[in-house]
């Protein structure tokens, strides 16, 4: 569960109005959700960070272009013989290096000529077994608010120093889990706990807390199109909005221009 702008960001741009029923809250983070599937959509590739295991074919080549973003490698191993059990474990540098070498995310990944376990990669159907973080970025910031209680694994009001620091929409880390903040009351955080692909865990009184961050474009484009559709919502969803303050507008059909000119440079490249 990842929203790359929210609430906080949607009332400063669009309501000007810090009161919001549970309904508009539930509103406003549908369209914030819609605004960031969309933006991965277009650019076909999801630009948050998530834990996964994942299987590739092997292609007989020394070089594997990745069909996703890495960001980094927990284990990978192959399967020399297509039984399905993945038996060779490489290590990074000793049998194999990430590309590119000074930049994230990862994008194809070369053997080390000097291996001893495997010289190309094996061919045929899922011969490639990755685990992994996966996304275009795992870019946090420091939360000046910590938890102020012991967390079992299972619940899910978080009382932190200040509920202020925080919006709802927003996705923390708390030592290795992630969590999605889903509403805010005073200074308890209701949260989804364990997303993407990470694991629930206990946490210990005075816990750091880390807030994802995302591309600036990326997270305007996502409000831009959340935007749209909250404004079009008051018209039953009208191509045609009549402001007085600003006069009629038009609305384009799909994604915005201005949205898509932002995305563009983002878009997932060709494999070759």
């Amino acid at each position: 569960m990842n929203l790359y702008a929210d609430v906080d960001m949607m009332k400063r741009r669009y309501l000007h109005d810090s009161a919001l029923t549970t309904t508009d809250l539930a509103e406003l983070l549908r369209v914030l959700n819609d605004g960031a599937r969309r933006v991965d959509d277009y650019c076909d590739r999801p630009f948050f960070a998530e834990l996964a295991t994942r299987t590739y074919d092997g292609n007989g080549k020394t070089q594997l272009w990745l069909p996703d973003d890495l960001l980094t490698v927990t284990t990978l191993k192959v399967d020399d013989n297509g039984d399905g059990t993945y038996e060779i474990t490489l290590a990074v540098n000793t049998d194999y290096w990430l590309w590119p070498d000074n930049d994230t995310p990862k994008v194809r990944i070369d053997i080390n000529p000097e291996s001893t376990l495997i010289s190309t990669w094996p061919s045929g159907r899922r011969r490639v077994q990755i685990v992994g973080e996966w996304g275009y970025t795992n870019t946090t910031e420091l939360v000046a608010s910590v938890t102020t209680e012991v967390l079992d694994a299972s619940e899910t009001g978080v009382d932190v120093t200040a509920g202020t620091d925080f919006s709802a929409g927003q996705t923390i880390l708390v030592d290795s889990e992630q969590m999605y903040i889903a509403s805010i009351t005073t200074n308890t955080l209701t949260v989804v706990r364990g997303v993407n692909g990470t694991t629930a865990a206990t946490h210990v009184t005075s816990s750091v807390v880390r807030r994802y961050v995302y591309e600036e474009a990326v997270a305007g484009a996502a409000l831009m199109w959340a935007g749209r559709l909250w404004k079009r919502r008051e018209t039953a969803d009208a191509t045609t909005i009549v402001a007085p303050a600003i006069g009629t507008l038009e609305i384009h059909r799909g994604l915005d221009p201005d949205v898509r000119q932002a995305l563009d440079p983002y878009r997932a490249r060709i494999l070759v």
